[in-house]
């Protein structure tokens, strides 16, 4: 793993024979409240990084004392980080570094987000809305809000925003019924940053979505293989699979990063 600070460009290598408790990292999800990095390995293994350079294992998921370990997706919720498995769902609190729950939920958890302060909850058998946290115990208090099977979800800018066989919908807080977001492009999954989110198909078209105007996104062409991306103070960094990771700018009448 690799740390690369975007002020002065310095570059922090980290392996687990001096630094972490594993090897082959699979996911990497920062926890802003907690400012804590949540790096999850293949083996279901956890590591708490912080800023510095402390690390805090978890290893529960890894013995196989919690759900499984095939994870879904990584999301965030003030100082509590959820796992969303195949089997269910895993809350962690990252600032004291244990697992405070697992929610058996008998389908595949595609994801987890918080819209308004409420968990939704993506799964096999559609997307649930769900009154709190300590509601995800009980699955007879969840609402069914759409029967659309959601691989990728995300809050943005107060709307929840979902990929089902990729086409992205958006449903407002207020409202109880999704609708196509009008663009005749097709994508696979959503990044959600402070002031942007990020809709990306594989290197193809990428669509900017702005606080301000969150359903009419800049629609930009591209032919790049991407591993993974982070739009920061308007710069887009990405891990190129030829050529590590890079910066580029959005040209605007170009409509292309650059």
């Amino acid at each position: 793993m690799v740390r690369y600070d975007i002020e002065d460009g310095s570059v922090k290598t980290y392996d687990c024979l001096h630094d972490l408790s594993d090897k082959e990292i699979e996911y990497i999800s920062y926890n802003k409240a907690s400012a804590r990095l949540v790096v999850v390995y293949a083996n279901g293994n956890i590591d708490l990084l912080d800023s510095d350079d402390n690390v805090y294992n978890i290893s529960a998921l890894k013995e196989k004392s919690i759900l499984g370990t095939s994870i879904n997706q990584i999301s965030h919720k003030d100082a509590k980080t959820y796992l969303s498995l195949e089997t269910g769902i895993v809350e962690i609190d990252t600032r004291e570094g244990v697992v405070l729950a697992q929610y058996l939920t008998g389908m595949n958890v595609y994801a987890i987000q918080f819209l308004m302060g409420k968990p939704f909850v993506s799964t096999s058998e559609g997307l649930y809305k769900v009154e709190s946290v300590v509601d995800l115990y009980n699955q007879k208090t969840w609402t069914k809000v759409s029967d659309l099977i959601f691989t990728d979800i995300c809050a943005f800018a107060d709307i929840l925003y979902g990929i089902s066989a990729t086409r992205l919908y958006y449903i407002k807080s207020d409202v109880q019924q999704f609708d196509v977001v009008p663009t005749s492009y097709f994508f696979k999954t959503i990044k959600c940053f402070d002031e942007h989110m990020m809709c990306l198909d594989d290197g193809r078209w990428i669509a900017l979505f702005e606080q301000d105007n969150p359903q009419k996104p800049t629609i930009v062409s591209q032919n790049y293989a991407w591993y993974d991306c982070e739009y920061i103070s308007g710069q887009l960094y990405v891990c190129d699979k030829q050529y590590g990771l890079i910066p580029y700018s959005l040209n605007e009448s170009l409509k292309e990063f650059t």
